[in-house]
């Protein structure tokens, strides 16, 4: 909402690009948004991984709109392949939904070696490259972690997407376990092609995951996910090693509909 993007080409480097441009007005949004970009610059410059998107540059245009230049990823995002899936009345195949969470989940093993949280895990920030490779991307809103292993955030502040927030998340206090959180609720949504129903609090999703939800995704992925979405930090997988050997442990074979 906050931006545009547009296939580019750098002439000089001969090479396909995506310009995202802001799309914000107002010297305070627009200096927000340049802050922004920055961050993205710079912390995922600070992780080199064959699934984390380069970004390759940002600033200013003439007139003061906030630019940032990233790798093209010619088959957009996951979000928009669910949407392609629940128009056709479809389902993603099992082995692509495998390899959708073990790439993911690899790259934000990285992401967090680097000390940094993302906080906004979603099909939204995962792009497909032509060949199908897939790439998390936006670190907009990412934090470094500090010293005690939380991200810097201004107190009270509550940044990233409802309904992939985990209960911590939801108070400002989000740390590297919530990151796990928001990708379970990914997976679920690659599994099942809907967001997982949470209980509401305040109006808002709580970070509690209905217990009927369990039966939309096929039963060899229900203890995998939903150990990534325990509400509670103790009984939720610790870190992204953790997430990948759960993923390797599900039999595919299971659910031959969904090969």
């Amino acid at each position: 909402a906050q931006a545009t993007v547009f296939h580019g080409r750098d002439r000089r480097l001969d090479r396909d690009i995506a310009v995202k441009l802001a799309r914000v007005s107002g010297a305070q949004a627009l200096s927000k948004m340049l802050g922004r970009f920055e961050t993205e610059l710079r912390l995922s410059s600070k992780v080199s991984h064959a699934h984390v998107l380069q970004v390759h540059d940002c600033g200013e245009l003439e007139g003061g709109t906030p630019y940032v230049l990233l790798e093209w990823m010619e088959h957009g995002d996951l979000g928009r392949l669910l949407d392609a899936a629940w128009r056709a009345g479809v389902q993603l195949p099992i082995h692509y939904v495998h390899y959708y969470a073990l790439s993911v989940a690899s790259a934000m093993r990285a992401v967090h070696a680097a000390g940094i949280v993302h906080r906004d895990i979603k099909p939204g920030n995962v792009l497909i490259r032509g060949d199908g490779v897939v790439k998390v991307t936006d670190f907009g809103i990412a934090r470094v972690l500090s010293g005690g292993g939380a991200p810097h955030t201004e107190t009270g502040q509550t940044v990233g997407t409802l309904g992939y927030m985990a209960p911590e998340h939801l108070t400002g206090l989000p740390g590297p376990q919530s990151d796990v959180f928001s990708f379970g609720v990914m997976l679920f949504q690659l599994l099942s092609s809907s967001m997982p129903q949470q209980g509401q609090r305040n109006g808002r999703p709580s970070g509690h995951i209905k217990a009927e939800e369990w039966e939309l995704i096929p039963s060899a992925w229900r203890g995998a996910v939903r150990a990534m979405t325990e509400p509670e930090l103790d009984g939720r997988l610790a870190d992204f090693g953790a997430v990948i050997d759960a993923i390797r442990g599900v039999d595919l074979a299971e659910d031959p509909q969904r090969d």
